[in-house]
């Protein structure tokens, strides 16, 4: 009789903790969540501070001075007073870049030379100019 006692007590105590913790354990569950929404929200309203920022800045910028005259240089081809414009053509130069064409080459010559020499042969090179 003792003994049934006892395990009815202990069921019976069993019974009320699981009872009384079932709504804690969900409140703590809700908590959790609540706790993780908060951190999403504080990031997303970091990122949106960090945006208007930049916007901010934009927008200054856009406001300037030095944007709207770039703008009338750009876009409306007008120069400031005491400034002068150089229109570079296409196919003037033409004399000059055969020549680079050409130097080009004796380099890239020079540099297959260069990969059959032995490294002492380099350096002797390099420091003698021979």
């Amino acid at each position: 009789m003792r003994l049934f006692v006892i395990i009815f007590f202990v069921f019976a105590i069993a019974g009320v903790t699981i009872f009384l913790s079932a709504p804690a354990i969900k409140e703590f569950r809700r908590s959790k969540a609540i706790d993780k929404e908060i951190s999403e929200l504080q990031a997303e309203a970091e990122k949106i501070n960090t945006d208007n920022n930049f916007l901010r800045e934009k927008i200054k910028y856009l406001k300037s001075d030095d944007y709207k005259e770039r703008v009338a240089k750009d876009r409306l081809n007008l120069r400031n007073p005491g400034e002068k414009i150089i229109v570079v053509q296409p196919g003037i130069g033409q004399e000059n870049n055969q020549n680079e064409n050409s130097n080009q080459q004796n380099n890239i010559n020079s540099s297959a030379e260069n990969e059959s020499l032995s490294n002492v042969q380099k350096w002797y090179k390099f420091l003698f100019g021979k």
